[in-house]
C-alpha cells in the first residue's frame, strides 16, 4: 500500500483498521486507460468511437435505399449522365406513374396486403397457442419440441425445398393416419395451384420462421407470474378462459410484433410463393423484373442496363414503401416486446 493512500485510508476509517482494510487490486487495462485519459476522458473517447462505428454501419444499410430512392427520380437524360450521382437536376415523377399503370400496382397491393394479413394472423394464433402450451403445461417432451422449434431456425429452407413441394404436390388427407396401400383409397390433390399449402402451413405454425415466433411468445409467457393463473383457476375459469381472459391481454406488445414480423416476412416472400403458387400475383412475384419487360415490351429498348435501372429503382421503391411507413407507425411495439420478453444481452 502506498504512503498516501494509507493516509487517506486513516482518515476515512481509523489506524486500527488500516492493515485489515482490502484494496481492489486494477488491472493492467484499467491502470493504463487511468494513466492516459482518466475516467471521464475515457468514457468520452468510448462514446465517441461508438457513435462513429454506429454512423458507419448505418451507412452501409441505408446507402443502397438511398441510391435506388434517388435514381427512381432522376430524368432520363441524368442516368445516362455520369456527373450525376447523388442529386438530380430535376424531380422526375413520370417513371413511377409509367410503372404504376403498367404494373397494375393498385391491384398487386390490395392482393399483397389481404394475403400477408390473413396469413400472418394465422401465424400469430397458431404460435401462440403453441408457445403457451410449452410455457405453461408440463409433459413428457416438452424440452424436446421446444429444442426443435428452435432447431428450423438453424436448417436451410433450401434443405426442405423437394420434400416440401412433392408433399403437396401429391398431397394426401390420410398420410397421417393410413400407410402404404391404404393411402390409395383416397386420391392425392395437387396444392401447389393456390394458397391452400401456405394456409396449412401458416395454421399449424410449421411456416419458415415460425420457431423464433414460438420462441420470442414462450419467453414472454414463462416470465409471467404464475399467481394471475392460479387467482384465475381458483375463481372458476379453466385453462383456455384463463389463458384468453387473463394472459393474451397483457402480452397485447408482443402479438403485435410477431404480428408484424409475419406480415413482413409474408408480404415479401419469394420462396415458398413462387414454389407453391407461382401464378399468385403479389408485389414480391410481379415487382421483380418489371422495369426489364416494361423497357423492352412498351419502350422497345433491349439490353439497356442503365433504363433498366430507372425503371426498376421506382418498383423497388413502391414495393417497400409501405413496409417503411408501417414500421413508422408501430416501432414502439417493437421496444416493449423486447422488455417484456425477458431477453437481455
Amino acid at each position: 500500500m502506498e504512503k498516501t493512500d494509507k493516509i487517506k485510508l486513516t482518515n476515512e476509517v481509523g489506524a486500527e483498521e488500516v492493515d485489515n482494510f482490502v484494496i481492489p487490486t486494477l488491472t493492467p487495462w484499467q491502470k493504463f486507460k487511468r494513466a492516459l485519459f482518466g475516467k471521464r476522458t475515457f468514457s468520452f473517447v468510448w462514446g465517441l468511437i461508438r457513435t462513429v462505428l454506429l454512423i458507419g454501419i448505418c451507412y452501409l444499410i441505408i446507402y443502397p435505399l438511398m441510391i435506388t430512392l434517388i435514381t427512381s427520380f432522376m430524368p432520363l437524360d441524368d442516368v445516362y449522365d455520369p456527373t450525376v450521382i447523388l442529386v438530380p437536376t430535376a424531380i422526375n415523377i413520370n417513371t413511377y406513374v409509367a410503372m404504376w399503370s403498367y404494373g397494375h400496382i393498385p391491384q398487386l397491393y390490395f392482393s399483397s396486403f389481404s394475403t400477408s394479413l390473413m396469413f400472418a394472423l394465422m401465424q400469430m394464433c397458431s404460435c401462440m397457442l403453441v408457445a403457451y402450451g410449452l410455457a405453461r403445461f408440463k409433459f413428457k417432451g416438452n424440452n424436446f419440441i421446444f429444442l426443435m422449434c428452435i432447431f428450423t431456425l438453424m436448417i436451410p429452407i433450401q434443405m426442405l425445398t423437394t420434400s416440401m413441394y412433392f408433399r403437396y404436390k401429391a398431397f394426401n388427407p390420410m398420410f397421417m393416419f393410413a400407410f402404404g396401400e391404404q393411402l390409395s383409397t383416397v386420391p392425392n390433390i395437387d396444392l401447389t395451384r393456390g394458397w391452400t399449402a401456405i394456409g396449412l402451413l401458416s395454421s399449424t405454425a410449421t411456416m419458415y420462421r415460425n420457431g423464433l415466433f414460438v420462441f420470442l411468445l414462450r419467453q414472454y409467457f414463462v416470465n409471467q407470474p404464475k399467481e394471475l393463473e392460479e387467482a384465475a383457476y381458483i375463481d372458476g375459469a379453466g385453462p383456455f378462459r384463463t389463458f384468453i381472459q387473463v394472459m393474451l391481454p397483457s402480452a397485447l406488445p408482443m402479438l403485435v410484433t410477431v404480428f408484424l414480423f409475419a406480415f413482413v416476412w409474408q408480404y415479401n416472400d419469394r420462396y415458398y410463393i413462387g414454389m407453391l403458387n407461382p401464378n399468385a400475383e403479389v408485389m414480391a412475384t410481379r415487382v421483380t423484373g418489371m422495369g426489364a419487360n416494361y423497357v423492352k415490351s412498351v419502350l422497345d429498348v433491349s439490353g439497356d442496363a442503365v433504363l433498366n435501372s430507372l425503371y426498376q429503382s421506382a418498383c423497388t421503391i413502391m414495393h417497400i414503401a409501405p413496409i417503411v411507413v408501417l414500421y413508422c407507425f408501430c416501432q414502439k411495439f417493437f421496444v416493449q416486446s423486447i422488455e417484456r420478453s425477458g431477453m437481455v444481452g
